[in-house]
């Protein structure tokens, strides 16, 4: 197989407008600075929390969980989307098309291998936290309601429905985080 030259971006632009790549919107960028902002509000819905009561702490409790599992959703949607953007771009359309169907965690092991002979050390606390994510984006789409009949303690000193125990703002911020970091250790990956 002929390697494509790779001249991708290294880091994640948070902006305002939609960006546009090769004459389409980047869905990567799109994505990322949803799960930012998701992220923050559950933070500051986590905090309101820790400082409220009665109706205004069940408000913020709901905002968190809400927040956290839209931060979780969006960066996976990010992966996905700047994986599926780089096989797209990069590899030639026979190897793309048989290898569009891949779990997310395959391509992006596979994918800087062949594009520039490197991949990820599975090892690393990095992509470690990375299955982490896809394991909880896993959990939010094949949500069983029914496990959850147990409360647990919020940090506020609340008992909220056992769900909280993955979706939380502390997941929230490390799926955002890592998803940022993952997208930029690509870039690191695919430089010559």
């Amino acid at each position: 197989m002929e390697k494509k030259k790779v001249t991708l971006k290294d880091t994640v632009k948070i902006i305002d407008t939609p960006p546009i790549i090769r004459g389409r919107t980047d869905m990567t960028d799109v994505y990322i600075k949803e799960a930012e902002s998701c992220s923050k509000k559950a933070r500051e819905a986590f905090l309101l929390s820790l400082n409220t009561d009665g109706n205004n702490r069940n408000k913020a409790l709901w905002e968190e969980k809400q927040n956290s599992i839209f931060a979780i959703l969006f960066s996976v949607f990010s992966l996905e989307a700047h994986i599926n953007r780089i096989g797209n771009d990069e590899l030639e359309k026979e190897i793309w098309g048989e290898l569009e169907r891949m779990k997310l965690e395959q391509k992006w092991l596979v994918f800087p291998m062949l594009l520039n002979g490197k991949t990820y050390d599975i090892e690393t606390k990095l992509f470690k936290n990375f299955r982490k994510v896809i394991g909880l984006r896993n959990y939010l789409v094949h949500f069983k309601d029914y496990e959850y009949k147990e409360l647990v303690e919020h940090p506020c000193g609340t008992n909220v429905i056992g769900i909280y125990e993955h979706v939380n703002v502390k997941n929230a911020e490390l799926s955002y985080n890592t998803a940022k970091e993952m997208i930029k250790e690509l870039g690191n990956l695919l430089k010559k």
